[in-house]
Parts: structure tokens; C-alpha cells; sequence
């Protein structure tokens, strides 16, 4: 990799700290938000850095994976299977597919480094502590099945809501193309939820009218 060469040569590029502390940031960008062999290939890279790092060497690493990267102009190219196909723009359909897997990508990361521990629950207040099961896994089988509704009751602050969200990042990771779209809705952040509340939750999620025409 081109920015590997810039890194490492300093005999040719010589040996500009910013620079190659930019360089670093940039592969770190690469590495979380790419796909396929680019990041693939930054990640391999940062470390090999690190493995012949020196201890100042090192610190600048660390140092690099805090510095806010949302202040480099980088851009991560979509992947050609999240462009619109070639009948989609005859058609002038609205490209629904790729903002999809932009918010896949982006549910995805939102978690970042926190630790979350799978709860457990059991059917009903007066079951044994011996039925308890897990959480999750109950979950997707009842969105495997043909029931509709599955009510989940606890106390504040037993952890409804992080599992929720959880549960929203699991479908997201396992959504593949034409597949069913998890919808996390916050009810007290829609407003009159009672009506068109799924649309109103599409809207949030930065869709287009023409997008969620498409959906429906």
C-alpha cells in the first residue's frame, strides 16, 4: 500500500511526524469504515506498524487512534454493490439498497467498545428462576414464527431498552439484500405515533418520500 511505502521509506519521503501521524489516522479510517481488501489491507498494515514500533513510536500510534479523525476531509468510496444498478436509473427508481447498507454499516459501529452482557428473562412473573432463558435467542425465534407481538416487561433500568437496541444491531448484521428492515422505534420520539409510524421512523432515518414509496 502506497501510504504503507510513504510511512516506512524514510530514506525517499523522509520523516515528517504530522505527516506520517496523518498517515496513520488515515489507514485507522481505512480500517473501520472500508471494506473488502482496503481494509483488509490497513489493518494488516497498522500492525506491522506497531510490531517495529519503538516505545515513542508506539505512543504516537496510541495517540493517533484518539485523535478525532471527522476532522480530515477522508471519504470512503461506496462499494459498486451499494450504486444503484443500470435499470434502477432507467427506471428512475430511487436507490433504497444503498442507503440501506449505509445504515447497516452505521448500526453496526455504534456500539464501538462498550461491553454488553445477553439478560436473561423467563415466561411470566410467577415462572421459577429455574426457567430463565435467554433473552435473545427467544427473541429470534418468535421473529422466526408467525406470532405478532412479543411483550417484554421489567422493572426501570432491568435493561428493556439496551436490549432493544441490541437486538436492532443483531437483525442489522445479519440483513442481507431484499430482507426484512429492523425498525427500532423510540415511541416518545414520534410525534402522534399512532399515525403512519412507520413512515415517520423511515423519515428519521434520513429517507427519502420516493425511498419509502419504494419500501411500500
Amino acid at each position: 500500500m502506497f501510504l504503507g511505502e510513504i510511512y516506512s521509506n524514510k530514506t525517499v519521503w523522509g520523516e515528517q511526524t504530522d505527516v506520517k501521524e496523518w498517515i496513520l489516522v488515515i489507514l485507522m479510517k481505512l480500517g473501520s469504515s472500508a471494506e473488502g481488501d482496503v481494509q483488509v489491507a490497513a489493518n494488516n498494515l497498522i500492525r506491522d506498524v506497531e510490531s517495529r514500533a519503538d516505545s515513542q513510536g508506539y505512543a504516537s500510534i496510541q495517540a493517533c487512534r484518539k485523535k478525532d479523525v471527522a476532522i480530515y476531509p477522508l471519504r470512503i468510496a461506496s462499494s459498486m454493490s451499494a450504486s444503484p444498478c443500470l435499470i434502477d436509473r432507467a427506471q428512475n427508481r430511487p436507490d433504497v439498497e444503498g442507503h440501506l447498507r449505509q445504515l447497516r454499516k452505521q448500526r453496526l459501529m455504534e456500539q464501538g467498545t462498550a461491553v454488553y452482557i445477553p439478560p436473561q428473562a423467563k415466561a411470566g412473573l410467577q415462572a421459577s428462576d429455574e426457567s430463565r432463558f435467554q433473552l435473545m435467542e427467544k427473541a429470534k425465534g418468535f421473529l422466526s414464527s408467525e406470532q405478532r407481538v412479543f411483550l417484554l416487561l421489567g422493572d426501570p433500568g432491568a435493561g428493556k431498552s439496551t436490549f432493544s437496541r441490541a437486538l436492532d444491531r443483531e437483525l442489522w448484521s445479519a440483513y442481507k439484500k431484499d430482507g426484512d428492515i429492523p425498525l427500532h422505534i423510540n415511541l416518545p420520539a414520534i410525534d402522534k405515533p399512532e399515525h403512519d409510524m412507520i413512515a415517520k421512523q423511515l423519515r428519521k432515518m434520513e429517507l427519502t418520500e420516493p425511498q419509502i414509496r419504494e419500501l411500500k
